[in-house]
């Protein structure tokens, strides 16, 4: 018997298989974070990205997704 075997005979609710691994158990352990936690999680995200691919910083894609977010701008400027 595996070592992976054995721990998930420990607790049955535990798995280390990401076949198994659905966007919504990562939503839902995300969100059992603190708010602390989170946003650390968010920055070390971030932080392995940039470092990964420093470029990714130069590139701007974002497009607004109309009912979604609303953006407001100043006219006369």
């Amino acid at each position: 018997m595996g070592y992976r075997s054995k721990v998930a005979m420990l607790d049955p609710r535990v798995t280390h298989d990401r076949a198994v691994e659905t966007l919504e158990s990562k939503v839902r352990g995300f969100q059992s974070l603190t708010l602390e936690q989170g946003t650390a999680v968010s920055c070390e995200l971030t932080a392995l990205i940039i470092k990964n691919n420093p470029r990714i910083v130069d590139v701007n894609r974002a497009r607004p997704i109309p009912g979604r977010v609303r953006v407001l701008e100043l006219s006369g400027r």
